[in-house]
């Protein structure tokens, strides 16, 4: 019994996705907009204050809002990080399988210390890894204007993606859609 459940969490199906929120812990614009997006129609399997666990096309899915980092201790995880979180200290050597973060706070998260994990930065500049595209009828369009690999290999190229009317604008917007393209999971077809 005890071996058959050491194979079912080794096996990819039943592995926790973690994705942590890092920041204020008022501000839920980009949670809510992740859930809206990829996981609204999907199983909620648990919810508990800032915590919430989904799961989709047979992988589990954690979200965790935390205004520290010690939440987070998966390599595997990935990092959202909300405006306003720059008085949050990173330790050295801070490891994820990526972070999402503002092109504005881009520096500073560099300037943190060694950042292990790739950076997508998010903004309205041809530097910015993605970027608005265009808007039309309500429905905005993003552009991922640099390949980005997941935390399981997965490389999602440069690529134009069109995402719901109705989630708020800005950052929040873009930290959705970049939550999407690195986990390789399109918006859910309940999101529309």
């Amino acid at each position: 019994m005890a071996a058959t459940r050491r194979q079912k969490r080794q096996s990819g199906d039943e592995r926790l996705i973690p994705i942590l929120f890092l920041g204020p812990s008022g501000d839920r614009r980009i949670p809510r907009a992740v859930e809206k997006l990829l996981f609204r129609g999907e199983a909620l399997l648990c919810r508990s204050g800032q915590t919430a666990v989904f799961s989709r096309e047979g992988r589990l899915y954690g979200l965790f809002e935390s205004e520290g980092w010690d939440a987070l201790r998966w390599r595997q995880g990935l990092v959202v990080i909300k405006e306003g979180a720059r008085d949050v200290s990173l330790p050295p050597n801070a490891l994820a399988g990526g972070f999402v973060v503002r092109q504005e706070d881009a520096p500073w998260l560099h300037q943190k210390g060694e950042v292990r994990g790739q950076v997508v930065s998010c903004g309205m500049s041809l530097r910015d890894t993605l970027t608005y595209s265009s808007c039309q009828d309500g429905q905005p369009v993003v552009s991922l204007l640099r390949p980005i690999h997941g935390p399981f290999g997965r490389l999602a190229d440069p690529q134009d993606l069109p995402l719901p009317p109705g989630i708020s604008g800005g950052y929040t917007l873009l930290a959705a859609a970049a939550v999407s393209l690195f986990l390789g999971l399109p918006p859910s077809p309940n999101a529309f």
